[in-house]
């Protein structure tokens, strides 16, 4: 993932193996852990949370991922 203007690396994982789930208390929200390699060359765990503007992209969103899995 990059940022939209200056298209800096803000996020860099592999999604093998990868446990994203719909956030428990925020209905449009999928959070997951992984190790990103956006900064260093050997990465650190980083938490994520990716917000969606409705609960209908955030399962289309985790879905896609399922199967790409």
């Amino acid at each position: 993932m990059r940022r939209e203007q200056v298209h800096k690396v803000v996020c860099n994982h592999g999604i093998k193996g990868l446990n994203i789930n719909l956030h428990p208390s925020i209905n449009r929200a999928v959070n997951w852990t992984a190790r990103d390699f956006s900064d260093k060359p050997e990465g650190t765990d980083e938490v994520f949370l990716l917000k969606f503007k409705n609960e209908d992209q955030a399962k289309s969103f985790v879905k896609k991922i399922h199967e790409l899995q």
